[in-house]
């Protein structure tokens, strides 16, 4: 389906009289905690929010927590292999997009450049919610939050009324078009103040059929055991200490399109994510300090490669471990008239553990070689921040903010290079202002600077091997930067309500990957040929100078009866490099989600229908011409349609059934290694105890 620019006008202003469930008259309102970094009702931020809470997650039937994005406003989600999955929020994506996990930065300085699987990482099975807030919020997370802030935050223990209590739940799910199957066994109770919640997740993946003329997608399918235990004690009803453990470990993962487009073999093995928290929360309403939580964190990320070109006898192995120390401290005070002060400091501390080793398979010798990265390297930054929520009038509210950020790089590189160490600072700011044009109708500016300092993966990345040739250090980086300009509207009734926003991010100094020497080479000789093969071409990054990103994004939901709902969302994203006069590289197309839906007053049963569309991207970079994922032509634009349905059992459980892309049409997400789904039939149970 093609979406034409014609179009946009009358489709926007036909979204105001959409509806979504999601705010139904008598419903509680959504609460943000990121756009802040304290509770407060998203219709009373200066910020355009979505928040996707665990119901919907087990109601949209979501295969992972990237999926779980797919039908939010503007979020276009990447896969280079079934395995991953990358948000594009606002036309950024990767290391330009911040990853929080319950407060906590998930990001780390290895993460690679472009589209990435890190989200992937999460299991979805123990999210409470998760909430994007779009737009620069470097102010309040520091570096990478460039094209917006993904939240995570998982569950948690929430009633302490009984002395003694107990429960758990049983979940099993199943897909048709991969024949995949997913588990999980949950305990959640309490002793008096001491609280828990844990479970064990198990996920199998099989390979993925596409559409009636893609057929089945070789090399897709990974398996996945997950494991989570977060233990609470309520000093009082308005302080808790929290320890938390997570583990992720996913299995044999392949990067379909290096088996495509690359002719070789290459499997991520293992995967796995450790975390670590031990958090103190405090909240007082009318006594300073309003708010105070301190946390202390470890991060650890070990990320396994197994590479082999078809027909070599060689087989390269990779690990790369990444442990990230963290510490902050927050704040929340009321001060004067009117003013609600947040301010606060956080420390991230990156070590990392990098080698390789080749294996001959004909002799079964085994020889150590450097890593992706230079082992023992290290990425320190820090950042303090402080905010004003202010009452101006009656109407008027404003939230300032400032952040001074900095970052370090320490790392041995090759001969050529020596010790290499650089350090990045910033001063970012943010000023947001929301009118109350009526109580339901609200007015929103919001100008914000974004800040990203290069990371170990721009600098000091050792013959890493990309789509577009193999990835050198590139010393003399400077931080990317941006200015954000946004103005909104938000509406919000009873049974009706939405948001309009139009938004210009001014990028400057950009990392692009180019052409680059190494050793006096403009290529690696990986095979000993004597010349430049395809795929052995030297890539650095560079500031490439400015470029710009605009767009728009609606969506609107409307309450028809009690039991029937509308909903529906569109966006529009345009990128340039001014530097190239060129295109930017992967901006997403114009897309968009409308459903209808019904649920019985008693909400023990729902169903409903949904349809996503794409129009066609052809505006390509040259980096995207260049891409095998995408065609040359571009991508086509595509419409796809499916119902989901549920029922609550009570006792016996509940049960969700769905069926995704009914008609089976062969479509491929812009930018992606693989095909989408054909059919696929969906069906999840989950029983309490």
């Amino acid at each position: 389906m093609g979406v034409t620019l014609r179009k946009l006008p009358l489709i926007l202003g036909s979204l105001f009289v959409l509806a979504d469930i999601d705010m139904a008259a008598g419903e509680e309102p959504d609460i943000t905690v990121t756009a802040t970094r304290g509770e407060a009702e998203s219709f009373y931020v200066p910020q355009s929010v979505s928040i996707v809470t665990g119901e919907k997650i087990v109601e949209r039937n979501a295969r992972t927590t990237p999926e779980a994005l797919q039908e939010e406003v503007g979020i276009l989600v990447q896969e280079t292999a079934y395995g991953h999955g990358s948000p594009f929020i606002r036309g950024l994506t990767g290391k330009h997009t911040l990853i929080l996990v319950d407060g906590i930065r998930f990001n780390n300085s290895t993460f690679r450049f472009g589209p990435n699987q890190y989200l992937n990482n999460i299991d979805p099975a123990v999210i409470d919610r998760i909430e994007v807030v779009r737009g620069p919020a470097s102010v309040l997370y520091g570096s990478d939050a460039i094209g917006g802030v993904i939240h995570v935050i998982t569950k948690r223990r929430e009633d302490f009324s009984s002395p003694r209590d107990i429960d758990g739940a049983l979940t099993g799910w199943y897909g048709s078009s991969d024949n995949s199957e997913a588990g999980r066994v949950e305990v959640n109770g309490n002793f008096r103040n001491f609280g828990l919640i844990g479970g064990k997740s198990y996920r199998d993946f099989g390979d993925l059929q596409g559409g009636k003329n893609t057929g089945l997608q070789e090399n897709t399918g990974y398996q996945e055991n997950d494991g989570d235990l977060k233990l609470q004690y309520r000093i009082a009803p308005d302080r808790e200490i929290v320890a938390a453990y997570r583990r992720v470990h996913q299995m044999d993962v392949p990067r379909t399109d290096k088996f495509v487009y690359n002719n070789e073999s290459f499997v991520y093995d293992p995967q796995i994510w450790n975390a670590f928290t031990v958090a103190y929360e405090m909240r007082g309403p009318g006594s300073p300090p309003e708010g105070l939580k301190m946390t202390f964190s470890l991060n650890q990320q070990i990320e396994g490669i197994e590479r082999q070109k078809f027909g070599s006898t060689t087989l390269r192995r990779y690990r790369d471990a990444v442990d990230t120390w963290g510490l902050s401290l927050q704040r929340e005070d009321s001060w004067g008239n009117g003013h609600s002060l947040t301010y606060g400091m956080e420390y991230y501390a990156d070590s990392v553990d990098s080698g390789r080793t080749d294996i001959n398979l004909t002799t079964g010798t085994a020889a150590p070689k450097a890593g992706n990265f230079p082992d023992d390297a290290r990425y320190d930054q820090w950042g303090i921040y402080l905010q004003d929520e202010m009452s101006v009038t009656e109407r008027l509210s404003s939230i300032l903010g400032l952040r001074y950020s900095q970052a370090k790089v320490e790392a041995t590189l090759p001969a050529a290079y020596g010790r290499f160490e650089d350090a990045y600072d910033d001063v970012t700011a943010s000023l947001g202002l929301l009118y109350a044009l009526t109580p339901n109708f609200h007015g929103v500016v919001n100008v914000a600077r974004g800040f990203r300092a290069p990371n170990l993966d721009d600098t000091t990345v050792l013959e890493k091997v990309t789509n577009e040739g193999i990835d050198v250090p590139s010393p003399g980086l400077e931080p990317e930067k941006s200015v954000n300009s946004e103005i909104g509207v938000k509406a919000e009734f009873s049974t009706a309500g939405g948001s309009l926003f139009y938004f210009y991010n001014d990028l400057r100094d950009l990392i692009e990957r180019g052409p680059g020497i190494y050793n006096g080479q403009t290529y690696l000789d990986e095979n000993g040929n004597g010349a430049e093969d395809p795929g052995e071409a030297v890539r650095q990054k560079f500031n490439i100078g400015e470029a710009y990103i605009q767009g728009v994004e609606a969506e609107g939901w409307y309450q028809v009866t009690p039991g029937w709902s509308l909903r529906g969302n569109l966006s529009w994203i345009y990128g340039q490099d001014r530097e190239n006069r060129e295109p930017l590289s992967r901006i997403p197309p114009v897309m968009g989600s409308a459903g209808l839906r019904w649920k019985a007053v008693s909400g023990r049963y729902w169903g409903e229908y949904d349809a996503r569309f794409a129009g066609e991207q052809d505006r390509l970079s040259s980096r995207d011409r260049t891409d095998p994922r995408i065609d040359l032509e571009g991508t086509p634009g595509w419409t796809t349609h499916g119902l989901q349905g549920g029922a609550d059992f009570r006792r016996l459980g509940k049960v969700t059934l769905g069926v995704e892309n009914i008609f089976n049409r062969d479509y491929r997400i812009h930018g992606s290694g693989i095909d989408a789904p054909g059919i696929h039939f969906t069906a999840g149970y989950t029983v309490t105890f």
